[in-house]
This record gives C-alpha cells, structure tokens and sequence, in this order.
C-alpha cells in the first residue's frame, strides 16, 4: 500500500464525476452502546452486490442516476426497517470516493442510531460487532482503513477519503483528517432546497431569511448532497499588481481613493457600517477594479455576519452567493468560483 499526505485541491478534484450521481453508493450503519459492556457497537452484514460484494458492510444500495444521497438515504432505512427511522436520527459520517479494480464509485456513509432495526437482525445474517474490535479480515480493503475513523468521530465531523484497490489489495489510500462541521438545515428550508436541486442541479437557487449560522448549515448540507462538500471558504488573494489598468478604471480608482481615501490594497483598521450604524465588516482586503466598477473586497473573518441576514444560497456550478443586511442597503457577493 502507498500512503501519501494528501492534498486538499487535488483530492478535491478526485471527488468530481462527469455526471452527477454515476456510480454513487449510500450506505446506513447502525450503531448503538452496550450499557452491560460499556461498547460502542455497529451493524454489519455481508454485501451482496456492488464493489464490495461479500465484505461486510452496513446497509448499503446504489443510487439511482441523477439521485441525490439524501433521496437514496431513504430507500436504504426504509428497507432497513421498514421506514421506521425518524427525522434527524442519523449523521453523515464520511464521503469515499473508490476505484475498484478501476471501476470508480463514490459512497456516501450514514450512522443511524434507529433502535427499530433490532427486529431486522432475525430476517438477515446482520450482527452486532464492537466498535473497537471490528472483523477486519471481513471489512473490504479500504474499509479496513476509514471504517473505525468515521464511526469514532464525534457527531457533525465528517471523514473523506480516496482509495484505489487492485485485485483486492489496497495500493492508494489518501485521507482528510475529520474536519467538517455538517449539520442540516430545519425541515422546512431542507424541503424546499431538495426542490430547488431537483429543479436545477448544481445551479440551484434558494433565497432565505435566516441567521449567518442557519446560512452556513444549509449551504454544508446541500453541497454535501450534491457531492460537492464546503470545507472551508476561497481565501482572497494576496494582491500585488494594480487591477486599474484601463483609462475607465483609473478614473474610478481616482474616485474611490478621494471620495472615500480607500487605498488599493487595502486596510485592516477600517471599518464598514450600513446606513442604520450597524458595523458590517472590520478592515478590507483590496479594493479590485473591473469593467463594471470598483468592488470591495473583503475576506471571510472580516465580515461581520451577525449583520446580515437574507442570504441567496446556489450550487456548486454557480460563480457566487448573495448576502444582505437587514434593510437591504448592503449587497455581499461570496465568491465561490473564478470569473
């Protein structure tokens, strides 16, 4: 096996596909504690399709094309026992992407802690194994490696991690270490986001009146769902060279810098507020000069994002989201991809 530190950008393109949702795979773990024994154990029950057919696994089906994880999710506990898992009684543990004697797939991994799938032990050949002490002759090779991390991570951390195994031999293993705060969105703004991203995909969008915290949740949570995982925002740029660089951007820089002593490369001791006196952002990055006016910018530490409070969330495939103070005088473009 060859290991390798991992890093952050290319491992973020391994998680790419052509076409959303191809050889996508959810799987469900059942986990619970043994008071008696003070253990923490999972569910595991012999594959018996997909790449890891005949390891032990927990209850796992293949998506259908164009199917999101969550839509999926719910086939898997459904099946697992009989629907009757409640809302908000599972985690998103881990994201691996596989390539299995080349032959590429992505799984999605859930913990469920439904103690209404006691009865489905007696219909299958599941059992109950610690947590600690996992079969790892029985695991696939790359579950030998993820497996015990996902489930022993506290609850909202999230593991990913890239694997590729020939001939049943793991021969590439790349992991993140746990470090993705993933919580969902209330039932409401979760529904009407499912909606938007069956209407438009990657390019979805949802306008919301919310907190900066319900705003950051909602865009973890469906990214997540479209494979697409929002770790951390794009940091700005270090700017060096002048972005005036055209008769019709040198004249707005001249205005910016005598209307508003706003220097280029910006300024961390000044402080931006709305028209109410509420301070929306402490310092600034640069100011960035383009065909269609100047435009602050800002990094996302300065903000301050208890100001605002209607946000515009979009898919991966979009350029940027939206945010907007209270009576709206304030617009804050988030970029999220190049221009």
């Amino acid at each position: 096996m060859t290991e390798s530190q991992p890093n952050e950008e290319l491992l973020r393109e391994k998680f790419r596909f052509e076409q959303p949702g191809e050889g996508t795979f959810v799987s469900v773990f059942y986990v619970r504690h043994d008071g008696c024994r003070h253990r923490n154990q999972v569910l595991l029950s012999p594959q018996v399709t997909g790449p890891r057919l005949g390891s032990l696994d927990g209850f796992a089906t293949e998506a259908e094309r164009f199917e999101e994880p969550v839509a999926c999710l719910e086939r898997v506990l459904e099946w697992a026992c009989n629907g009757l898992a409640h809302e908000g009684d599972f985690e998103y543990r881990a994201e691996i992407v596989l390539e299995y004697d080349n032959v590429r797939s992505r799984h999605h991994i859930f913990t469920c802690t439904d103690v209404m799938t006691e009865a489905r032990t007696e219909e299958t050949s599941s059992r109950w194994y610690d947590v600690d002490d996992l079969p790892l002759t029985e695991l696939s090779p790359d579950q030998r490696e993820w497996l015990q991390l996902a489930l022993a991570t506290q609850d909202g951390m999230c593991v990913r991690g890239y694997f590729e195994v020939r001939a049943n031999s793991l021969v590439n293993s790349e992991m993140l270490s746990p470090g993705l705060v993933l919580g969902r969105p209330s039932y409401l703004v979760e529904k009407a986001i499912l909606c938007a991203i069956k209407g438009e995909g990657e390019r979805f969008c949802y306008d919301m009146e919310s907190s900066a915290e319900d705003f950051f949740r909602a865009w973890t949570w469906s990214w997540t769902l479209l494979g697409a995982l929002r770790t951390r925002s794009l940091k700005a740029p270090c700017r060096k060279l002048s972005t005036a660089d055209s008769p019709n951007r040198l004249c707005d820089k001249h205005r910016v810098e005598s209307r508003w002593g706003l220097s280029e490369y910006g300024d961390l001791s000044i402080s931006f507020s709305d028209g109410l006196g509420n301070t929306i952002a402490e310092g600034y990055n640069a100011v960035v000069y383009g065909d269609h006016g100047p435009y602050v910018e800002f990094t996302e530490e300065q903000i301050q994002w208890s100001q605002l409070f209607h946000h515009v969330l979009k898919g991966p495939a979009r350029t940027h989201l939206l945010h907007h103070n209270v009576d709206g005088t304030v617009k804050l473009y988030f970029q999220i991809n190049s221009v």
